[in-house]
């Protein structure tokens, strides 16, 4: 039976999904709760992999000048706790966890993943 494959929005191109991986596998056997998801978010923010286009003006919403210049100067080396204080800043609805339950699911579906 054919499908159509339908990616999420969320990785947008498939090149992407290998730096997803690779964040991934910075969790690899953890528990997959709230705090895992979180940290998945986090890292993939300090990974550079989310909130990674410099000229989507978009991404700067709700954040502070460092936070933005973290953002667009990928030559600096972001910390987990910028990268966290950038998650907590844009203030999604749902929170980080959310997010990294959104991110982790194109992986998941593709069977890239196993949770």
């Amino acid at each position: 039976m054919e499908q159509l494959w339908s990616m999420s929005t969320t990785i947008r191109e498939a090149e992407r999904i290998v730096g997803f991986l690779q964040t991934a596998a910075e969790i690899e056997g953890k528990v997959w709760n709230d705090e895992t998801q979180a940290k998945f978010q986090v890292l993939l923010v300090k990974n550079r992999q989310y909130l990674c286009d410099p000229d989507n003006k978009q991404i700067y919403n709700r954040l502070n000048d460092e936070q933005c210049e973290l953002l667009r100067d990928k030559s600096i080396k972001m910390t987990y706790e910028q990268a966290e204080g950038i998650i907590k800043a844009k203030n999604y609805v749902g929170g980080p966890a959310m997010r990294g339950r959104q991110s982790m699911s194109p992986l998941y579906k593709l069977g890239l993943v196993y949770i």
